[in-house]
Order: C-alpha cells, then structure tokens, then sequence
C-alpha cells in the first residue's frame, strides 16, 4: 500500500505543488522510511507534530480537501476564469483527483502498522470532479477562493488571514455618507453600473472606518485589497491580475494624496479610473480616502506661480472627478461632538454629566479637532482611568 501511494502522490503533475506542503512531505518522508525499514519513529513524529500544528489531526480527508480546494493550477484557474480546457487536461484531473480521494481516506491504522499515533477523518470529503468544478466556478480558486482580503505588495497580492472587523452600525453618525457607500457597493455586488468612490473631508472623522464597514458588511459578496500609496504606479497590473475572477473586488486607497512630481503613479491612478468608468462590467472598483476634496499635492513654489497654480488645479480636478461617487465627511460642530461623546459614554455604560461633557470640549481643544476619533480617544481615556 505505502509504495503504491507513494508513487502515486509523486505523479501528481496538475496537483504538483502539493508535495510541497510541509505535512504531505513529511507523510512521504515516513513512507518512505517505513519502506527502507529505516529507525522511523522521529520521521513519524514528525509528521504528526506538522498535523497536529494543522489543527486536522482529527479530519484528515479534510486537510487533504483544503489543499486540492485552494489550489493554484492551470485546472482550477481555468475553470474560475471560464477557459475551456483540452480534454487531457480534464482526464489528468480526474485521475489526479482520484489518487488525492486515495488518500485522503487513509487513517494511522492504514498506512502505518502498529503506528504510536492516531489520527484519520470522521468524516470523508467528496473528491467528485464536477462538484469541485462547480465550487470553483462559483467561488474561485487558490488564495481568491480562501481568503476575503489582501494587500498588494509590490506585484505580489498577500491574503491577510483575518483582518480586523468593523461593524459599520458601530459608528456613529454620518448615516447619510454611509449610505450612499452602501448603495453604490450593492449596485457593484448585483452587477449593475456603480461608482469608484472618494471619502474626502477632515481628518479622524471615519473614512477609513467606513470602508472596512461596507466590507465586513458585504464579506462574502466582495473582497478587499489594499494597496499602500507607494505602488500605486502597479495599479493597472493589479486590475489585470484580477480581472475575469468570479469575484468582486474593492482596492482600497487609505490617505490618498498623489504628488505631481511623481507622474508614473498620478497618470496610472488616472488611467485606473478612466478605464473602469469605460468598463462598466468591471469586476474591480477604487474606494479611495483623502484628507484633500483635490488629490494632488503642489508644493509652496507651485502655489505662488499662477502657471503652475493653475496646471495643479487642473490636474486636481482632472484626477478627483474621475471618482464617479465623492462622499464628504465633515468634523462636527459642538453639538454634534458632544452627542456624538455621549452615546459613545452610555455604549460603555459612563455616566453622562456637565462635567463629562466639558472635559469632552477640553479633550477637543487641546487636539484642535472635534472628530469621531477624537470623541473616541477621549472616551478611552476616560475608561483607561476607571478602576
């Protein structure tokens, strides 16, 4: 049985990159030894340790299940990108996926006798060659079909395993700014035409919050990648990269501010922009924040000369207006500040008094601001001294 098995998991040719996972390796290596009637209770061991570490020790089938899942293969992507593919690719498909049904039915007691460790499945997965095609037209492949959010490094798209949840009805106001995000998101989700989105205005008041609102709100329906300012020159090459998944994608610009003096990453942002509005069957759309209504930065020289003034101005609206959709989020005046510290006091159960709200409006001097994040500063503070 082990000399067959192993022979099998190393003909895997669409599946290859599997023989890499650290516990297949070592579950080969133990085989192996077992087979050369080598010492192998440390090559054993081994093995185990890296399936305990899984968390599968007690579901096999479904650790082997996940691997052939979230597998990156020309097979699966393919199919997620509905490529047609030629018949021997279909015919090595099955007969890879048979030999990983194989084994994912193995069990301690089967490959190992007299074995110092148990582990197996309660329950076997279905390896069926339609069922999985289907799943993976339906939801993907590979890191697309695992994972909710990414950051774009460079050229490379990194998932963020769990990234942080944001309840949105957990922010307090700007329930109409809200709004409009939510509606134009669903519009994105249902496929019909939608907006790149601007959340421009002060500084603290919840833009960025509001993002990872919509997208915990619609987790499932859509997935995030945030890409850091210094690589937006590669924002085209990501649009591509995602282009024709069976996935809706935000790519999430946090502090947006584009210097002219740095033309690559200005005119791709811009071209970004103009290509999803020429494309309204986009699966990808640009939620961006900024402290600035107008995105680019101009230096002091720039604002004196009335040539360069008025190129930067031009430039400015040339860049902002290509977001369909801007959404202005304000700082409070005072009495919207202290509603705003009060219902954040009771949510903590902190009594509401004169005093309170005074030290609030201090609070709000002394950071020249009244904002959502000064309230909530405030607020902590307060909670960090209780006893």
């Amino acid at each position: 049985m082990s000399n067959n098995l192993i022979e099998r998991i190393e003909s895997l040719a669409l599946f290859f990159t599997l023989k890499q996972d650290s516990v297949i390796k070592s579950l080969i290596d133990a085989l192996k030894a077992r087979k050369d009637n080598q010492d192998n209770i440390s090559v054993e061991a081994l093995f185990y340790h890296k399936l305990l570490e899984s968390g599968y020790a007690d579901d096999w089938s479904g650790y082997v299940y996940n691997l052939v899942r979230f597998n990156d293969n020309i097979w699966a992507k393919s199919i997620a990108k509905k490529i047609s593919l030629p018949s021997q690719v279909k015919e090595q498909a099955k007969k890879e996926l048979k030999i990983l049904e194989n084994l994912a039915r193995q069990a301690s007691n089967t490959l190992f006798e007299n074995s110092a460790y148990i582990w197996g499945s309660k329950n076997q997965k279905s390896f069926d060659y339609d069922t999985l095609a289907q799943d993976i037209e339906e939801k993907g492949f590979g890191i697309y079909a695992r994972y909710d959010a990414f950051v774009f490094e460079e050229r490379n798209l990194m998932p963020i395993p769990n990234p942080p949840r944001i309840k949105l009805d957990a922010l307090i106001g700007y329930h109409s700014q809200k709004q409009e995000i939510i509606n134009n998101t669903k519009a994105f989700i249902e496929g019909k035409p939608a907006n790149n989105v601007l959340l421009a205005g002060d500084r603290g008041s919840g833009k960025s919050s509001t993002v990872c609102g919509i997208f915990d709100m619609f987790r499932g329906r859509i997935k995030l990648v945030e890409l850091p300012l210094v690589n937006i020159k590669n924002i085209t090459y990501l649009i591509n990269l995602l282009q024709d998944l069976p996935h809706r994608f935000i790519i999430f610009l946090d502090d947006l501010v584009v210097d002219k003096n740095n033309p690559q990453a200005y005119y791709s942002l811009k071209a970004a922009l103009e290509g999803s509005f020429l494309n309204p069957k986009t699966n990808t759309l640009i939620y961006a924040t900024s402290n600035r209504r107008h995105l680019v930065k101009q230096s002091f020289k720039d604002r004196e000369d009335e040539v360069h003034k008025s190129e930067g101005i031009e430039d400015a609206l040339a860049l902002s207006d290509r977001f369909g959709l801007t959404v202005l989020f304000y700082n409070l005046n005072k009495d919207e500040y202290l509603d705003f510290v009060s219902r954040l006091a009771k949510r903590h159960s902190i009594e509401v008094n004169d005093k309170l709200l005074k030290d609030a409006e201090v609070w709000a001097t002394v950071k020249a601001a009244r904002s959502p994040r000064t309230a909530a500063q405030f607020i902590n503070t307060i909670l960090s001294n209780l006893d």
